[in-house]
């Protein structure tokens, strides 16, 4: 028993030294991280406006957002006179966004426009603008505001700054842009031939002919306007209708359905006579 005891002794004491050792790692380890917390701050608080500006730009590529959005705060608040005022501004805007705060990102880029109109970064900061809106789009079955918004914005930046190196992804994303539009009124168009409202289709497929022409939905809503002819039984319109989607819009998915169509309503129109 005696042994025993002293053996339990031993150990007890060797746990209590590993726990010593461990604390005094731990305790250490904390206070390194301190002290360099520290001369991060000492430095960071000398920084100049330019050598602050180009902090938050690295922090910015790291996708640091949020760290960039308070160095580009501090250029902005602490050197109200410098000449990186207008590049702290945009780079606030781009941290916002980096940061998915579209609502922020979009009122600063507005900020940019309408207090620094000549700025060389006037034509991004609208192009930014239309981006916060598009990524605010919501799907095409759902309320479009946003998605409007971004098209208002795109367009904007083409016709003011047609020189402007994203001219390319401005169009891009107004295209995008206007397809989703055009998605909603073809299934709106759909959704009235299902209900065999036929004329609200027509009439629907038709504005979005006119007004999308430029989207792939314009050439479904030509072969649309086929289907609501040939589920009237009007074969010799239908047939008008799906050689149109051939003619106006040959390279396309529509026009290889309506060579099927074509051939079903002239079975049916021979069958009818």
């Amino acid at each position: 028993m005696k042994k025993r005891s002293s053996t339990l002794s031993i150990s007890l004491l060797q746990d209590r030294r590993a726990r010593n050792h461990e604390a005094c790692f731990i305790l250490l380890g904390l206070s390194l991280w301190l002290c360099a917390g520290c001369s991060s701050h000492r430095v960071s608080v000398n920084l100049d406006a330019e050598d602050r500006y180009l902090l938050a730009k690295k922090l910015l590529a790291k996708e640091d957002c949020l760290e960039a959005t308070e160095e580009f705060q501090k250029v902005i608040f602490n050197f109200p006179g410098s000449e990186f005022i207008d590049d702290s501004e945009f780079g606030l805007g781009e941290a916002h966004y980096c940061s998915k705060e579209y609502t922020l990102a979009a009122a600063q880029f507005q900020r940019i426009l309408r207090d620094y109109p000549l700025s060389p970064y006037a034509d991004d900061a609208q192009f930014m603008l239309g981006m916060c809106y598009y990524e605010q789009s919501m799907p095409s079955s759902l309320d479009q505001e946003f998605t409007r918004k971004a098209i208002d914005a795109f367009q904007k930046m083409i016709d003011d700054w047609p020189e402007s190196d994203r001219i390319g992804e401005a169009k891009e994303r107004l295209g995008l842009c206007r397809s989703k539009l055009a998605k909603k009124d073809y299934d709106a168009g759909i959704l009235y031939l299902r209900l065999d409202y036929f004329d609200a289709a027509i009439l629907t497929f038709r504005e979005l002919i006119a007004g999308y022409s430029d989207t792939p939905w314009a050439a479904e809503a030509q072969y649309g306007i086929g289907l609501v002819y040939g589920k009237q039984k009007q074969y010799t319109d239908a047939l008008s209708a799906f050689q149109r989607v051939l003619s106006d819009y040959p390279a396309t998915k529509a026009a290889q359905k309506a060579k099927k169509s074509i051939e079903e309503m002239k079975k049916k129109q021979s069958e009818a006579k």
